[in-house]
């Protein structure tokens, strides 16, 4: 199977690219559905409702999430460990100086201790928001809020958190692989942008749909926009969120989730 990965550095590039002339190849066979499908199953009455949102932010949204923060406990802070000299008969290495004095503790051993001062360490959170057509359109926001809130209440304990959001679809002998990133490790988290493109299901199934039907090429092309396929951590510490998971079907166990992340965190 071939396999097509399309990175996006900005929220801007997704916009752009999604309204681009819809592909003449393609138009001759299939529907362009990011603008026909309708507010049942894409919660915008139109693909300029959803551009509206996507470049303003969606408030109601961001709403939700702050309500949503309630339910949410975490204790943690992003301690740095800082090197401290201590000077013995052995150690690590000499300090000429105590040396060339006659000092017979001349050596140096680092240990490392808590400081109160920012450890800066980078979270990357990735939020994999491909979704069956079958999935209830209450689950993106649940979903979304969950990410934005563990990104919140970690940028809050001191680590800087990069935000990516990706999609794997299989369509028929491709595997078509799409990754945007929502917020770099040194912008600030701005919830009221990102409720959108995290909680929004016009962000998938309006401008995802969208970038499917312009980098997907036309013999790959598959009407129902191909099957899931599950994105995996680029390394351990990577938090991935998939939107199919059972546990963001309810508000209770979507908590319940969020708050066992963030238990990971804790002091």
């Amino acid at each position: 199977m071939k396999t097509k990965e399309v990175y996006y550095n900005s929220i801007s590039e997704v916009i752009a690219r999604a309204n681009a002339p819809f592909p003449e190849d393609t138009a001759k066979i299939y529907s362009e559905d990011s603008r026909e499908h309708g507010k049942s199953f894409t919660g915008t009455e139109s693909f300029q409702e959803a551009s509206e949102l996507a470049f303003k932010g969606w408030s109601a949204g961001r709403k939700r999430l702050l309500e949503s923060q309630k339910e949410i406990n975490f204790a943690g802070s992003c301690m740095s460990l800082d090197p401290a000299p201590f000077f013995d008969v052995a150690g690590d290495e000499c300090n000429v100086a105590r040396f060339l004095e006659g000092e017979p503790e001349n050596m140096i051993e680092f240990q490392y201790e808590y400081s109160d001062k920012p450890a800066n360490k980078v979270q990357k959170i990735t939020l994999d928001f491909c979704a069956s057509g079958s999935t209830p359109k209450d689950v993106f926001p649940r979903v979304g809020a969950c990410m934005l809130m563990i990104a919140d209440a970690l940028e809050g304990a001191g680590y800087r958190v990069e935000i990516d959001l990706s999609a794997i679809s299989r369509t028929n002998g491709l595997r078509y692989e799409s990754r945007i990133q929502l917020k770099p490790a040194d912008q600030p988290l701005d919830l009221n942008a990102l409720a959108f493109w995290s909680m929004h299901p016009s962000a998938f199934r309006r401008f995802w749909f969208a970038l499917y039907e312009r980098d997907v090429p036309c013999e790959n092309f598959c009407s129902s926009y191909g099957s899931i396929d599950p994105v995996s951590k680029n390394h351990d510490e990577e938090i991935v969120l998939h939107i199919m998971d059972s546990h963001f079907q309810d508000d209770a166990r979507t908590f319940e989730f969020c708050n066992e992340v963030l238990s990971r965190f804790n002091d």
